[in-house]
């Protein structure tokens, strides 16, 4: 049993080595380095300081929507586009831009709506 009363928790064998706390990718960190930042969770004394940000990929009709999501500020942006090809150096592209349109997130609207 532990300090709080709980058995420990296992896991399986196979996934016991993975890492989950930071992201494990030195290239992308060079060749990308404002998205990489945006999608990294921080910590600080071993305590989490920063949610790591979010990036989704949806088809819709005859494009690809990618949005970089950061819940902690509350902020996400958005890119479509109708390929694949250079798709992540698009948007580093886009969240490295100062022209960048960045929109409040469904969450931070809601928490905007009920003050």
């Amino acid at each position: 049993m532990s300090d709080n009363g709980k058995a420990p928790r296992e896991r399986a064998h196979v996934l016991a080595t993975i890492q989950h706390a930071v992201l494990h990718d030195e290239e992308g960190g060079k060749r990308y380095p404002t998205l990489f930042d945006l999608l990294s969770p921080r910590f600080k004394d071993g305590k989490q300081t920063r949610v790591p940000g979010v990036l989704t990929l949806t088809v819709e009709g005859s494009v690809y929507r990618v949005t970089v999501r950061c819940d902690e500020e509350g902020l996400e942006c958005k890119l479509t586009c109708e390929t694949l090809h250079d798709i992540v150096k698009r948007v580093e592209q886009l969240v490295a831009s100062s022209h960048t349109v960045w929109s409040l997130t469904y969450a931070a609207k809601k928490k905007l709506d009920t003050r």
